[in-house]
């Protein structure tokens, strides 16, 4: 009985995940339609079992004994799911069916052969045929899915970005998952086939019950395995956005990228956007940054510990002004600060301007009137008023 109440608990849980999946369907369609589906027939399977307990009857019967097949469907369709992952087209294609072609005219052919009127000889043979052919079948994908998620996630791990270390992780949680689900699966049917009765590997539900338990969990605290990295992404940066101190930043820019550096720069650029504006923001405190006459944007991204293209790249297309006015707004910024604290109580205007990074008077006096709209002296003489 407690196996059984087991076995509803895990269905119902399955059926909760595919109903937030549902709800985030939109944004995140094609990911979550294969995991849907995946979930959907391991919730169904365990949630049937269960209730079997309470509702013995034939009907239930015979929904355990379709049930047991559904593991055919999703191994092709957890393939299909990290593939989406890696190369997003976003809609399911008639290629995309192909995958499910051999897994349909199996279970077809399992629920029409009548293995009660076959010879126990005969049905011996057919049963290690048909497993032999689902063992082929399941091993082969298992091997298509270690080498894509090799190819083009693990064997990257240096190179690879927020988004993807996000799936790096849960790429190879959810492959051991498989390769044990598998493996129970297969020696499960193995024992049925050598008893002479062909798939129903329910006597070994509990440990496909322990296997997704953790698979469930995993993505209820992982929000991005059902919104989408870039629609969690937008969300997080949402937040970060409305704590930024400067509004000239342009973070979801449409400028047209001609330059191919450029281009390849654009996925690293995006996905750290809101975390190299607030380091440039941060620096605007640090007096000593922009004070040097000489100051160029290669020596604010050494000190920013960001690659000299990445900030070239930011400003010139994330950011409304270029590095130089932003460099000088900042000294302007500082000397304001300056003026407030009673700097030139002790110390004149040109070498206010020194200090703060300006090599001339006349640049720093040009400067002051285009960002406040007053001359130096008659913001000082406003203040003092």
């Amino acid at each position: 009985m407690l196996v059984s109440i087991f076995y509803i608990v895990c269905g119902f849980l399955g059926y909760l995940i595919v109903l937030i999946a549902s709800l985030k369907i939109k944004s995140n369609k094609a990911i979550n339609g294969y995991l849907t589906l995946v979930i959907t027939l391991i919730a169904t399977r365990h949630l049937i079992n269960g209730l079997s307990y309470f509702m013995d009857t034939i009907f239930f019967h015979k929904l355990i004994i379709s049930s047991n097949r559904f593991f055919i469907f999703i191994i092709p369709s957890l393939y299909l799911y990290f593939r989406e992952i890696i190369f997003p087209k976003h809609s399911f294609s008639v290629k995309d069916s192909l995958h499910y072609i051999l897994p349909i005219l199996f279970f077809i052919a399992i629920q029409f052969i009548k293995f009660d009127t076959i010879g126990n000889a005969n049905l011996s043979i057919i049963s290690y045929i048909l497993f032999t052919i689902f063992t082929i079948y399941v091993s082969s994908y298992i091997v298509l899915c270690f080498r894509l998620l090799k190819r083009e996630v693990w064997s990257k791990k240096k190179e690879i970005k927020i988004k993807t270390h996000l799936f790096y992780n849960w790429s190879k949680f959810l492959m051991v998952f498989l390769v044990l689900a598998t493996v129970r699966t297969l020696v499960s049917i193995y024992l049925r086939v050598q008893g002479e009765s062909f798939v129903s590997d329910s006597d070994y539900l509990w440990v496909s019950a322990i296997l997704w338990l953790p698979i469930y969990f995993k993505i209820l605290i992982s929000p991005e395995i059902l919104y989408g990295y870039d629609a969690l992404n937008n969300i997080i940066q949402e937040d970060k956005i409305s704590s930024l101190h400067f509004d000239f930043w342009d973070i979801n820019s449409k400028k047209d990228i001609n330059n191919l550096q450029h281009l390849k720069l654009k996925e690293i650029v995006s996905t750290n956007i809101i975390e190299y504006i607030e380091r440039i923001e941060k620096k605007r405190f640090c007096n000593e940054t922009f004070n040097a006459n000489t100051f160029t944007i290669s020596d604010f991204a050494r000190n920013l510990n960001i690659p000299s293209s990445h900030v070239t790249y930011l400003f010139k297309y994330h950011s409304k002004i270029s590095f130089s006015d932003f460099k000088k707004s900042i000294r302007i910024l500082q000397a304001i600060d300056h003026i407030k604290s009673g700097y030139l109580n002790k110390n004149t205007i040109e070498a206010l301007a020194k200090k703060v990074g300006f090599s001339t008077y006349t640049s720093f006096f040009t400067s002051f009137k285009e960002i406040t709209g007053k001359s130096p002296r008659l913001y000082v003489e406003n203040i003092n008023i």
